[in-house]
């Protein structure tokens, strides 16, 4: 037995229309959404890795600065490097004292100082300590803000007088 459609379905109905229109409005939404999560993560990644090298590199400093103790024949081997708070760019020889303030990238060269150049995202304190007379802690934090919310990196070292 056959049923017999009196109309030519020719076409979709509305409904029909309205159902594909949402399926793909919920799709496109959702490569949205995770596109914006990726750009979100992207961004909290590369902020992570710039501070944790800005953290890094604070350690490198205060090395550079014992060693070149060390290649002068300077008298003390902490010459210039006393317990305190401090910030210094990384072109710098000595320690300086505008702990709290953000660095700034040099836009010629890419490099965070705090002369020159836009402010960047990023404070670096870095923190020295005397443990006995051959060995110095030196703390450096790198902090950000990111989304409203407040971000930290640490890296501590010990340098010695091992020469």
């Amino acid at each position: 037995m056959q049923i017999n459609n009196s109309h030519n379905q020719r076409g979709i109905t509305f409904l029909e229309a309205l159902v594909t229109i949402a399926i793909v409005g919920f799709g496109f939404a959702g490569l949205l959404a995770l596109s914006a999560a990726n750009i979100r993560a992207a961004e909290s990644s590369t902020n992570t890795f710039v501070a944790s090298n800005l953290a890094t590199e604070g350690v490198e400093i205060v090395r550079r600065i014992r060693d070149t103790n060390w290649l002068q024949d300077a008298p003390d081997w902490l010459e210039g490097i006393t317990p305190g708070t401090y910030s210094v760019a990384y072109a710098s020889n000595n320690l300086g004292i505008e702990y709290d303030s953000f660095l700034r990238v040099d836009p010629t060269t890419g490099a965070y100082q705090y002369s020159t150049g836009s402010p960047s995202l990023f404070k670096r304190g870095i923190v020295i300590s005397v443990v006995d007379p051959t060995q110095i802690k030196v703390e450096v934090s790198v902090s950000w803000s990111e989304r409203g919310k407040q971000r930290s990196i640490a890296v501590e070292d010990r340098l010695y007088n091992w020469k």
